[in-house]
């Protein structure tokens, strides 16, 4: 055997989207689908805006390891 154990790279973990981060690119998506690309003319897919914006703000806040 040659080398040293502590010469190993580390091992690769496998990286997977927050849900937090998922939700938020959703909301958002579908407010801008709503409100810009299918006018339904009322004032409620806004408030898939305010939720993604929410979500996308929890996942800055609390980092990658949340949820």
């Amino acid at each position: 055997m040659t080398g040293d154990a502590r010469e190993l790279p580390p091992a690769v973990r496998p990286r997977m989207v927050n849900l937090s981060l998922a939700g938020a690119l959703v909301l958002l998506a579908a407010w801008v689908l709503l409100a810009f690309v299918f006018p339904v003319g009322a004032g409620w897919p806004h408030l898939l805006m305010a939720g993604g914006v929410i979500l996308l703000i929890r996942r800055v806040v609390a980092g990658p390891r949340a949820w």
